[in-house]
């Protein structure tokens, strides 16, 4: 993604959308009530003597944005709404219309206002890194999964079929077939996408692998960007790392592995029946009232498919969060943590200090 132009006192800013990333990105910032500008074409009816016919003709219109769908299959955005602007011989103005989005396209986004979050995540998809490729592994089978920074894409499990300790000329040679294996699947996606490798896992299995690597395969060895320990492999391990923040130490622009730990973090103080956080609407708004919210939770499907009050509410309390210099996450509702979100109301907030620290009204 790049952008063209910026001007915040007119709320317009034109990008130029490249890649199945960007629509994501895109996804997450257009909302209800935007202006949309794009090239796109319509079926215009000819008027004349005889039978009706119409033709499809290229055009730019502003449209008045509805609803906003990511169609994950078709890898395009569809953006439903009404016309706002457009050439003045066809009389367009206020006919519904489909944008159908998809890289690479250059458009226009006029916002009342623009959130601090929503020009942050613009700049990610800008800056944004290669993705992760995740081995995990144990001495049952091995998860190979590429991160990405909105969702975790697993791309083989491959199993070990290592026989018992008593058999040991058959295990020794059956660990090497184990072993060529993971590196020729792991071989195959580094060389599609170039991404470095993190290999994580419990006991010894991973730290075999990777100097089997040293040993076998160095140019691949020289990917690997860490090794870390975790309870579990194959794909428990994989999410096992997201939620205990291992992989945030290891990549800390990984907006995957960041959410997953704060929702972890909310779930635990919880637990502890701590006073520094707050989850469901009604409470989080008074606390972002109150500007004791260090760090807002906000699931993307409550910002996207709540009624007209509930929304106002949510975008009200991310502008004065943002306002009093917190940090807003809007969370992917289609992973892990996005679940869990979802089971607290859909928003959950760490606070700068206990509540019962809060000054009370007076009367």
């Amino acid at each position: 993604m790049k952008i063209l132009e910026e001007d915040l006192k007119r709320g317009v800013v034109k990008l130029s959308v490249e890649t199945l990333r960007d629509l994501w990105t895109l996804y997450n910032v257009v909302e209800e009530g935007d202006l949309i500008q794009s090239k796109t074409t319509r079926e215009i009816k000819a008027n004349g003597v005889g039978r009706p016919s119409s033709r499809r003709v290229p055009i730019t219109v502003w449209l008045r944005v509805k609803r906003v769908y990511f169609d994950r299959e078709l890898n395009r955005l569809r953006v439903l709404g009404t016309i706002e602007e457009g050439p003045e011989e066809y009389s367009l103005k206020g006919q519904h219309h489909t944008l159908s989005v998809e890289p690479p396209i250059k458009l226009k986004i006029k916002k009342q206002a623009w959130y601090r979050y929503q020009l942050d995540g613009l700049k990610r998809a800008i800056e944004a890194e290669k993705p992760l490729l995740v081995i995990s592994m144990d001495g049952d089978e091995t998860c190979l999964a590429v991160l990405r920074e909105f969702k975790v894409d697993v791309k083989s499990r491959i199993p070990s079929n290592i026989p018992g300790k008593g058999m040991v000329e058959e295990r020794e040679e059956t660990v090497k077939k184990y072993f060529m294996e993971v590196t020729k699947s792991a071989k195959g996606i580094v060389d599609k996408l170039g991404v470095q490798v993190i290999v994580i896992g419990p006991g010894f299995t991973k730290d075999n692998y990777t100097r089997y690597l040293k040993e076998k395969h160095p140019q691949l060895a020289e990917r690997v960007i860490a090794v870390k320990s975790t309870s579990l492999g194959g794909v428990a391990g994989v999410f096992e790392s997201l939620r205990s923040g291992v992989l945030q130490q290891v990549s800390n622009k990984i907006r995957l592995s960041e959410e997953s730990t704060l929702v972890e973090k909310v779930l635990w103080k919880l637990g502890r029946g701590d006073e520094d956080v707050s989850y469901g609407l009604m409470e989080v708004y008074e606390d972002a009232s109150a500007g004791s919210i260090d760090t807002l939770l906000v699931s993307l499907e409550l910002l996207k498919k709540s009624g007209e009050e509930d929304r106002r509410r949510v975008e009200d309390m991310i502008r004065t969060v943002e306002e009093k210099r917190g940090k807003v996450f809007i969370i992917n509702p289609d992973h892990e943590a996005g679940v869990k979100l979802k089971s607290l109301g859909g928003v959950a907030a760490i606070l700068r200090y206990p509540k019962r620290y809060r000054a009370k009204p007076c009367g």
